[in-house]
């Protein structure tokens, strides 16, 4: 019976990545189809305007017509990024839970039947191998056994049942609401500058820069949920961003409408700002990269916060493309009021003292 739970658990599981893959399939095909009907009709007006010999009418034709492709072809390529990006994040948690299903399944098969079998078990041995299967399951499932509730067949029913209630309440939207509310408890701690509140992943000091790599930030910092990158340079900078997804070692993007920057500290005095995302660019929040390359917040090849962990000094801002410019309140402070001066009062070769990646917790 407890076989026959698990195996319909995994089964589910399964069944829901098969049909996330036929959805991505058909929103592929549906974009495929837009594109055809969109280059259908601009065909149309071009060969209209070659047939008029209008000249003027013709370079306006496919002027319209580049822009038109060239908007279209970014908003495909940014519905497939979000789907791929929706599509591994829904696997990683399918396989996370996967796992727990199968060691559930693992700890039910081999002690229940000893327990039950053996006859011959003091009462004090009883409880004992009860109890140890009661630990196991608890820290497994997340379900607090009371000491003296014996561990009977129907009490490990009811235990996997809530088991499954979990598994069955676990989507992925309530994955993504849930690490993207961390945003405001990240912003409070800013503020009050409580960082016990959040748990360190990984630092270094940029004297020590040639062990800095992306390699070991991905090591340390992928898959970790929410996270906090804080970022201090000799000159008494302080800046940094927030992703609620966390980051991972693929080439894609991860989008969140709570994705934002800060600025904390400078040398004139400045208040903390928070940039948040431009609603419209929440697709582009975080550029996730491959092991050996750094990942960024906004668009690639211009981001709006890039930490070269290859090479600090060629760490760059262009803040205003994917997140909100605060041009209103900077505009007076001479020296870090463009895009490109408004984390560090430098465009290039920052001289960043150290850095440090915490995960976000309440």
């Amino acid at each position: 019976m407890l076989k026959d739970l698990m195996e319909k658990e995994l089964a589910k599981s399964e069944k829901e990545i098969e049909s996330f893959g036929k959805e991505f399939e058909n929103l592929v095909e549906s974009c495929r189809y837009t594109i055809t009907q969109k280059y259908k009709k601009l065909a149309c007006e071009i060969s209209k305007n070659i047939l008029n010999q209008d000249p003027e009418l013709l370079i306006n034709s496919t002027k319209h017509a580049s822009k038109d492709t060239t908007e279209l072809f970014n908003r495909l390529s940014a519905c497939i990024q979000n789907c791929q990006r929706d599509s591994n994040n829904f696997e990683y948690q399918f396989n996370f839970f996967k796992n727990r299903l199968i060691s559930v399944y693992n700890i039910v098969l081999y002690k229940i039947p000893k327990i039950n079998l053996n006859n011959n078990l003091s009462n004090f041995e009883e409880e004992q191998s009860r109890k140890s299967l009661r630990d196991m399951l608890q820290s497994m499932t997340g379900v607090v056994f009371e000491n003296s509730v014996p561990l009977s067949e129907d009490n490990t029913q009811s235990s996997l049942s809530k088991l499954e209630s979990m598994v069955n309440s676990l989507r992925l939207s309530k994955i993504l609401k849930s690490n993207e509310q961390k945003s405001d408890f990240a912003y409070k701690i800013l503020i009050k500058n409580n960082y016990e509140q959040l748990t360190p992943l990984w630092g270094k000091i940029a004297e020590d820069s040639e062990d800095i790599s992306a390699e070991e930030f991905h090591e340390h910092c992928d898959k970790q949920g929410s996270i906090l990158i804080l970022v201090k340079t000799k000159n008494g900078c302080v800046f940094g961003g927030v992703s609620p997804l966390g980051f991972d070692s693929i080439n894609n993007y991860f989008g969140s409408e709570y994705a934002f920057l800060f600025s904390y500290a400078t040398p004139t005095g400045r208040e903390p700002i928070i940039c948040k995302i431009k609603p419209e660019k929440a697709s582009f929040a975080v550029k996730n990269n491959e092991a050996k390359y750094s990942p960024g917040f906004g668009q690639s090849n211009k981001s709006d916060l890039f930490i070269s962990f290859k090479n600090l000094s060629k760490s760059y801002s262009h803040i205003g493309s994917v997140y909100e410019f605060p041009k209103e309140f900077v505009k007076d402070e001479e020296g870090y009021n463009t895009p490109e001066t408004f984390f560090t009062g430098l465009t290039t070769n920052w001289r960043i003292e150290n850095i440090e990646v915490f995960s976000i917790g309440e």
